[in-house]
């Protein structure tokens, strides 16, 4: 417990003699994450549609679509 507390004065600390810093971290982590969110989604998209074109149905529909 003592160490949390510790801790938490250190991190107060760090936050109030450089706040722009501290800014600066938070908007790449979350730059970062969006970024790795966004990537992930695409990829499970890609890989379901990928997964769609054996289904026989979605061949035909293909097949008609192509013939227009």
């Amino acid at each position: 417990m003592l160490e949390d507390a510790k801790m938490m004065e250190r991190v107060t600390g760090a936050v109030e003699r450089r706040p722009y810093l501290v800014l600066l971290c938070v908007f790449l982590v979350s730059g970062f994450m969006t970024y790795g969110v966004t990537r992930l989604a695409l990829v499970i998209f890609y890989a379901f549609v990928a997964a769609l074109v054996i289904l026989p149905s979605v061949l035909v529909i293909y097949a008609l679509w192509k013939r227009k």
